[in-house]
């Protein structure tokens, strides 16, 4: 919940900041555009809308962490480059969360920041992210993270994943304290093929952010590395 109440408040500074008319091209842009797979908001539930019912529609139709996303990508495509890059900034303070309250993501600022300016079009920091939990490297996600997509690899290639994998236990120890918590680690374990403990870890996914699936990747990568490179291909 509180991170939820920060994300709008991020949110909120955001729209905020904008001069009338770019605010005009914000909900036109927004009305017009599909994001994340999931349509538009409806015209007419934007048309008068003030930037507190704009940000509150995002959150509703999107969810917190996808309404940031989109928000991020929308002022990159209208140029208000200035605000495009704030919420960029401090974003990786108040979405950073994974499947647990307790637990974060494991990816440094640097990290998150040459992610999402790889996602908005921008251009490539190419600077190495310090200490993660998986080393993701300076090159970025090429593979992962296709700009315009709008989803991530381990969404894309979910059915192969779930029958191909192998070494999902080996996957799941990479995964234990920085994605998946004690309970959801112990029921992966629990279940007797390969295929059926990546369902069960699918299960866990729709409370994922971007960079808690970039974990799953990374471990996918190290332990499945020609399966990875032949999906990546298609």
């Amino acid at each position: 919940m509180e991170n939820q109440s920060r994300i709008s408040d991020l949110l909120q500074d955001a729209l905020d900041d904008l001069l009338e008319e770019d605010f005009k091209r914000f909900k036109d842009k927004l009305s017009h555009s599909v994001f994340k797979g999931k349509g538009t908001i409806p015209r007419g539930r934007l048309e008068k809308a003030d930037r507190i019912d704009t940000k509150n529609s995002l959150i509703t139709f999107y969810g917190g962490d996808a309404a940031v996303d989109v928000t991020i990508e929308i002022l990159a495509k209208i140029n208000v480059r200035g605000s495009a890059d704030n919420l960029k900034k401090y974003r990786e303070k108040v979405v950073c969360s994974c499947s647990s309250p307790s637990i974060s993501c494991s990816l440094g600022e640097q990290a998150q920041e040459q992610t999402l300016d790889r996602y908005c079009g921008g251009s490539q920091r190419g600077r190495s992210p310090g200490s993660t939990a998986l080393n993701l490297g300076g090159g970025g996600f090429p593979a992962a993270i296709r700009v315009g997509e709008g989803e991530h690899f381990v969404n894309r290639h979910r059915a192969d994943l779930i029958q191909r994998v192998c070494m999902v236990d080996s996957i799941i120890d990479m995964l234990y304290g920085t994605v998946l918590d004690e309970e959801q680690y112990q029921s992966i374990r629990a279940e007797k093929t390969n295929p059926d403990k990546m369902r069960k870890l699918y299960e866990f996914m729709p409370s994922w952010n971007w960079y808690c699936k970039e974990q799953l990747y990374q471990a996918l990568k190290a332990k499945n590395k020609f399966l990875i490179e032949e999906l990546e291909s298609k």
